[in-house]
């Protein structure tokens, strides 16, 4: 896999790909450099699960619904679940 592969910004990877191929062994910027990035994408990560949490609480909510094991209207369950994650 390369960099680009991982989401790295157009203008990060021309820095990376420059600092990559310096003919200097002081890594210590590319290392900021990569670690920003993983941060970056750690963060990314995060937002995808919590949204994923999400989907699949809506979709259990909507399965207990459609199959009658709901005994309160949806947008009741909505509006209790928006209170209890402000």
């Amino acid at each position: 896999m390369h960099m680009k592969g991982t989401g790295m910004s157009l203008e990060d990877l021309k820095k990376y790909k420059e600092l990559r191929e310096a003919e200097s062994d002081d890594y210590e910027e590319l290392v900021a450099l990569l670690i920003r990035h993983k941060e970056n994408v750690e963060a990314k990560i995060a937002a995808y699960q919590r949204n994923l949490d999400l989907m699949n609480k809506k979709i259990a909510m909507y399965t207990q619904y459609i199959e009658g094991n709901e005994d309160k209207d949806l947008y009741e369950r909505f509006a209790e679940n928006r209170s209890t994650h402000k």
